[in-house]
């Protein structure tokens, strides 16, 4: 899109001077400026189609600096002794997706922050081992989740850590696993 931007503007302005240029020649000689006009209204679909190209030049010019809207990403913003701190959603996402990491009947992990108000509220999908304690693991999840929140980033104002368990996975279907991948 810059490429295209770039060429059509370089274009757009050699047009333009081109178009200048013209208009002072032709302003200075009063024949030359007669024989312009007369050239022009007789051939009227040249002028237009000119007139069109020029405008979709400009179109174009346009069109191919319009950049994509980014939605703003959320931060949690909180005050300290030095001053404001501000941490994106999305990087407080990653630090808790490492949780899982440290929990063997966790297979898999994704999270999900959401500011509330001065707090977060953060969600979390798991993959769990079959055969585990699921209540008992949720619990050490969330204690762990807000552990791990309050010491690497700082935020205290943690509203709730909601586990969902998404899949359990069995160990005969886990066996399999690396199997199928395998062949």
């Amino acid at each position: 899109m810059k490429t295209l931007r770039v060429l059509s503007g370089l274009l757009l302005f050699l047009v333009l001077v081109a178009l200048a240029g013209g208009m002072i020649y032709l302003a200075l000689s009063a024949d030359a400026w007669h024989q312009a006009l007369d050239a022009l209204s007789g051939e009227r679909l040249i002028a237009l189609g000119a007139g069109v190209a020029l405008l979709c030049l400009v179109l174009l010019y346009g069109m191919a600096g319009i950049k994509p809207r980014r939605f703003a990403e959320p931060f949690i913003t909180f005050e300290n002794e030095g001053g404001a701190v501000s941490v994106s959603t999305r990087a407080i996402g990653e630090v808790v997706s490492r949780v899982g990491d440290e929990f063997a009947a966790v297979l898999g992990l994704e999270s999900a922050i959401r500011p509330a108000g001065g707090s977060i509220e953060v969600g979390l999908d798991v993959k769990v081992r079959g055969g585990t304690q699921i209540p008992e693991l949720c619990r050490m999840l969330q204690d762990r989740v807000r552990d791990t929140i309050r010491e690497n980033l700082g935020l205290s104002e943690i509203r709730g850590v909601k586990v969902t368990v998404r899949e359990i996975v069995s160990p005969a279907r886990e066996r399999r696993k690396p199997e199928e991948g395998a062949a």
